[in-house]
Order: C-alpha cells, then sequence, then structure tokens
C-alpha cells in the first residue's frame, strides 16, 4: 500500500549549523495532538481512527542533547516496561542514525504499546550535536493501514 503524505511537518533544530531542520510526511487521518509541547518535545500527531480505547496511536517528534556517546543516548531509552529493544545503525541524509524498535507496557494502557523510532544525530555549529527523533507508537501494530503510514514516515524522513 502506497501513501501520500497530506503535507508536510518542518522541525527546526536549534544549533545544528549548515542543516537547520528535519522534514517529514504528515499522512492523511493524522492530526496534530494536543500534548504539551516543550522544549524536547517538538510534535505531537495522533490518528484516532487507528487508535484503541484507551491508547493513542501517535508520532511523537522530539530534540535534544545527546550529553555524550550517540549510542549510550540510544540505549538510554530503555525503561522500566521496554522488552524487545532493538537497534539498527542508519544513516538519514548523510548523518549517523539508528533505527530502534520496542515494546512499551505502560499502566495507562490496555495493551503494550510497539514504540518504532528513528533518531538522528546532526552535529550543531558549537562542535556538539542535537538528537532529532521521530517516535510512532501504536497498541495495534497489525493495523495495515498504521503499518503503511509508519513505513512512508520512515522512508521519508529528510533533513536539510
Amino acid at each position: 500500500m502506497t501513501v501520500t503524505p497530506d503535507h508536510w511537518l518542518t522541525v527546526k533544530l536549534p544549533g545544528a549549523g549548515p542543516r537547520p531542520a528535519m522534514r517529514l510526511p504528515v499522512m492523511p487521518g493524522w492530526a496534530k495532538g494536543e500534548a504539551k509541547i516543550d522544549s524536547g518535545i517538538q510534535a505531537v500527531y495522533v490518528n484516532d481512527a487507528l487508535s484503541v480505547p484507551g491508547a493513542h496511536t501517535s508520532v511523537i517528534v522530539s530534540v535534544s542533547d545527546p550529553q555524550g556517546d550517540f549510542d549510550a543516548y540510544v540505549q538510554g531509552l530503555k525503561g522500566d516496561g521496554v522488552s524487545a529493544f532493538s537497534v539498527t545503525p542508519a544513516t538519514v541524509c548523510g548523518f549517523q542514525a539508528r533505527h530502534v524498535s520496542y515494546t512499551q507496557a505502560l499502566s495507562t494502557t490496555p495493551a503494550p504499546l510497539l514504540v518504532t523510532a528513528l533518531m538522528v544525530l546532526v552535529p550543531n555549529s558549537a562542535g556538539g550535536a542535537v538528537v532529532a527523533g521521530v517516535f510512532s507508537q501504536t497498541a495495534d501494530p497489525d493495523n495495515k493501514t498504521y503499518q503503511a503510514d509508519s513505513d512512508a514516515l520512515f522512508n521519508n524522513i529528510q533533513v536539510a
């Protein structure tokens, strides 16, 4: 199933030097969420049609400081209730990246969430780096529409 983006979201990457933004496709049916946007969370999109009672299917975009080793930062995603954690090295527009997948059991959701993420390390003008993260999560990972939307999202992320 091929999905065409409804529109594109651009997220500025603070201090990221000559490549200051990440662009990602927003698929039809996804709407800006009402979650609190703070210094780390840059955007939240939800698709109510793909959600199950008590668990929103969502995409979260974050920007953060890795504070040292990129791989150690990625491993830091492991937390309480996390299982089936896997990391695969990747490259996005020439930048070092990691595809991450895990299951997260939460007391607030009726079923564990499958979380798929792409973490991109982007050097900044101060000699450090920022990590741009895109997280897609669902309690219904077998939903064909969710799978197609998630594939289209992760296959079309750009850093420019």
